[in-house]
């Protein structure tokens, strides 16, 4: 009985373990698709917003300039997140994490 209830607790702790590494993943996955969406949303805009051209006058080069702060701003501000998906990936990487190779892309 004791041999079987130790095998018994030696599985539930892998499993344990493995929902956890799975639970991570998730939320890696989950960080690193919105971070994604951010940066991809930002690079339409910055591409739409910011294009000087040479008939424009002094007034709308300063609005452009004004939408660049306001972009450099939210750049500063969203830059803590990507380093923290970033490191996230790292540390499950550097754990072993039976996907690392997906995590690696």
């Amino acid at each position: 009985v004791d041999t079987r209830y130790e095998n018994l607790r030696l599985q539930g702790a892998d499993r344990r373990h493995k929902l956890l590494d799975a639970l991570s993943l998730h939320r890696l996955n989950r960080d690193a698709y919105i971070v994604d969406s951010w940066i991809n949303e930002k690079e339409d805009r910055l591409e739409a917003a910011l294009t000087v051209e040479k008939s424009m006058d002094l007034e709308e080069c300063q609005i452009i300039e004004q939408r660049f702060e306001g972009f450099q701003q939210e750049l500063n501000a969203n830059e803590k997140r990507v380093g923290v998906v970033n490191d996230l990936g790292g540390q499950l990487v550097d754990k072993g994490h039976i996907n690392s190779d997906e995590i690696k892309d």
